[in-house]
């Protein structure tokens, strides 16, 4: 019972880290010239009556961009388990948005419902790379959740003028340096159909995939900031890729 105290103190506290961290966050945010670019109409989660709900699918090494570029009151996000989740809970809370925890590998199934819960009246931002890894490979979650939900995928890619790396275990997180700008880019919505096979839900991992990856070439072709560099040992195989299970990814 005391290391469940323990645990959830070190766990509450975090929170209250991430909501102060959240707000700095912020702050660093409101100095840079946002530009906002939208494929679909209505189809970034700015929109103050939003007619639609959308999952917005980005590589994890671009979440503050996704949580603190601006701010919305339709937005939720899904928040690992880990460690480090808590923080991370709370600096998204500040910015008023609904928290679903779970990942791949702790409290899938939960988070699985919530996630449905809070999606009939939010959108949700989902990095589908993480709390892991592989970088920038997309696991079968997001896919899933489009197809019990009847949401669509919104592919997003986000960059900055000038900005430095916060290097991790296997990935890197993108940090903009004060007074630049900042775009934050939302592709065509991608339609999942409800109750697919495996071998059809593969098949619209694949899609998302590549969307997510044609997005941050063309912000890349944009903007001319280039994205970083994956360092040895943080590639993926595509035998490794493909064995991402739904199990891993709910």
């Amino acid at each position: 019972m005391l290391k469940r105290f323990k645990s959830g103190l070190r766990s509450g506290l975090a929170f209250a880290a991430g909501w102060v961290l959240g707000w700095m966050i912020r702050f660093l945010f409101l100095t840079q010239r946002l530009t906002v670019r939208t494929a679909h109409q209505g189809g970034n989660p700015y929109v103050r009556n939003p007619a639609e709900r959308f999952l917005f699918c980005g590589w994890h090494e671009q979440l503050l961009f996704g949580g603190f570029a601006g701010r919305s009151r339709h937005l939720s996000a899904l928040i690992s388990q880990h460690r480090d989740g808590a923080m991370v809970a709370g600096a998204f809370r500040a910015m008023g948005m609904a928290i679903v925890r779970g990942s791949s590998s702790r409290g899938g199934t939960r988070a699985l419902r919530q996630a449905m819960e809070v999606t009939r009246t939010h959108h949700m931002a989902i990095t589908p790379d993480g709390p892991r890894g592989p970088r920038r490979v997309l696991k079968e979650g997001v896919v899933y959740l489009a197809s019990r939900t009847g949401l669509p995928v919104v592919p997003v890619a986000c960059t900055a003028s000038r900005t430095f790396l916060i290097r991790g275990s296997w990935t890197d997180m993108v940090v903009p340096f004060p007074f630049g700008r900042t775009w934050m880019i939302y592709g065509e919505p991608i339609h999942v159909p409800s109750k697919i096979g495996r071998d059809e839900l593969a098949g619209y991992v694949r899609m998302v995939q590549e969307a997510v990856e044609d997005l941050n070439e063309y912000a890349v072709e944009l903007t001319g900031v280039p994205m970083p560099v994956v360092p040895p040992g943080h590639e993926v195989s595509d035998a490794e890729a493909d064995g991402q299970t739904l199990a891993e990814a709910a």
